[in-house]
């Protein structure tokens, strides 16, 4: 079984002394706690995948495509792609604002590209994550059909290979646009996102950064520092 990985082992033994040191006083909040919150994210998705991998060892009987176990799996891989999703968005904003500082000495007044979105449309940020150009583009398409597409319920990866994550895309869910059928193995999506993964933590090693006020001495430890941002109640109509 595939797990995502920092410098080598599973992110459940990752450690800030091992040298990822980010400033946690910035126009853009804390970087120390918001690394740290991918971190705890990274190790929930390899909770997810242990998981996954225990409800696929017990669902080797007759089964068909109600079977809660079959229903299980299929939504436990969704949750995971939605997280991997997430990751990279996370990751790709962290390593912009980062390569901004490395570049000019100041920190960017917007974070951009801020997404896997965002990356694939800009060649020049794209550029050191050639490698992963067509592993970001899948994770993209699979998990915007998983959340905007009509068809996306409609369909389950029954009878097929295990670890098989499959979606149907429908642009602007209109029908004069083509019915579009993805399809990756969920361990080469993990394997895609630590090859990712592993350029941008190197890119984070080799950035010369303000030394940090304050340092994150182990893994999930509460860090006792409030940063104050307005709140805004939004009420009425919103687009999601």
């Amino acid at each position: 079984m595939k797990l995502i990985e920092c410098l080598g082992r599973p992110v459940e033994g990752w450690d800030p002394n091992d040298g990822i040191w980010l400033p946690t006083e910035t126009d853009l909040g804390n970087l120390a706690v918001k690394h740290l919150r991918l971190m705890e994210l990274l190790a929930h998705v390899n909770v997810r995948l242990c998981q996954l991998e225990e409800v696929r060892s017990g669902n080797n009987g007759p089964s068909d495509f109600t079977t809660p176990s079959v229903a299980r799996v299929d939504l436990m891989q969704e949750e995971i792609v939605y997280w991997l999703r997430r990751a990279a968005d996370e990751v790709i904003g962290l390593d912009s604002v980062v390569n901004a500082w490395s570049k000019s000495g100041r920190w960017p007044n917007s974070v951009n590209p801020d997404c896997i979105g965002q990356l694939l449309g800009n060649e020049a940020a794209l550029a050191p994550f050639a490698d992963s150009r067509e592993f970001l583009r899948c994770l993209n398409d699979i998990s915007n059909a998983h959340k905007h597409s009509f068809f996306a319920a409609q369909v389950r990866p029954f009878g097929a290979r295990q670890g098989l994550v499959l979606a149907i895309g429908l642009k602007r869910n209109d029908l004069d646009n083509e019915l579009e059928t993805l399809s990756t193995d969920l361990g080469e999506l993990v394997e895609g996102f630590n090859r990712f993964f592993k350029v941008t933590t190197d890119r984070l090693l080799e950035a010369k950064l303000p030394p940090p006020s304050l340092y994150v001495r182990s893994f999930g430890e509460p860090i006792e520092e409030v940063w104050e941002f307005p709140i805004r109640t939004i009420t009425g109509k919103t687009d999601c």
